[in-house]
């Protein structure tokens, strides 16, 4: 019998910004298997059908938010890793993301070497 072949990790990037999706895709595709989601809504149906290791989101979307997102994702997907991007990123707002779970929290325009990092953690 064959070994099993590796699964690729999966990251599933969420943001309304078309060109923010693509550009965080691009980066990141390669070894990794990325999906892309336009809303929270769509994210968590994306994870119903298939688990990702990483949830990439942008905090401020219209319908459910970011942290909105990171709280349904801890909760039902705990062993997702989720990382906050924030345009309008604050002291506040990072602090409280790390606090409900987040793996960590960065701010766009997002810099690909350190996205690359992040996700290599």
């Amino acid at each position: 019998m064959l070994p099993e072949a590796p699964t690729r990790p999966r990251v599933l990037v969420v943001d309304d910004d078309r060109l923010n999706r693509e550009i965080l895709r691009d980066a990141l595709a390669g070894p990794i298997d990325v999906e892309c989601a336009s809303s929270a809504e769509a994210a968590l149906e994306a994870l119903q059908r298939r688990p990702a290791d990483l949830v990439i989101s942008d905090l401020t979307m219209p319908g459910m938010s970011g942290t909105q997102l990171l709280a349904r994702v801890r909760r039902e997907h705990p062993d997702a890793a989720f990382v906050l991007l924030s345009a309008t990123a604050s002291v506040e707002s990072a602090v409280a993301a790390l606090r409900m779970g987040a793996a960590d929290y960065l701010t766009k325009p997002v810099q690909i070497e350190e996205l690359s990092l992040v996700v290599d953690r």
